[in-house]
């Protein structure tokens, strides 16, 4: 998803954040391989950004989705299918 956002044109910084942080935040999402991308609306029952899913995270849980079902030639050769 790094690379992906790059991509987009985002800017991207890995860094720790507290929960504070990603309370007074506009957006909060997370990734794994699993989970793909997950838009997160509330934290302890407190509303991020304005409590819906919002234009970046969207964005990017749209693309991911894109790029593991082989939709976007850019990713082809991070796609191993298999029989």
């Amino acid at each position: 998803m790094i690379q992906v956002a790059k991509d987009l044109g985002y800017e991207v910084i890995e860094t720790d954040m507290s929960r504070i942080e990603m309370l007074t935040a506009d957006e909060v999402w997370m990734t794994g391989t699993a989970a793909e991308v997950v838009i997160v609306t509330t934290i302890d029952n407190r509303s991020v950004g304005n409590g819906k899913p919002g234009k970046v995270a969207t964005e990017l849980q749209k693309k991911f989705a894109d790029v593991v079902r082989g939709k976007d030639d850019r990713y082809a050769s991070w796609i191993e299918y298999v029989n």
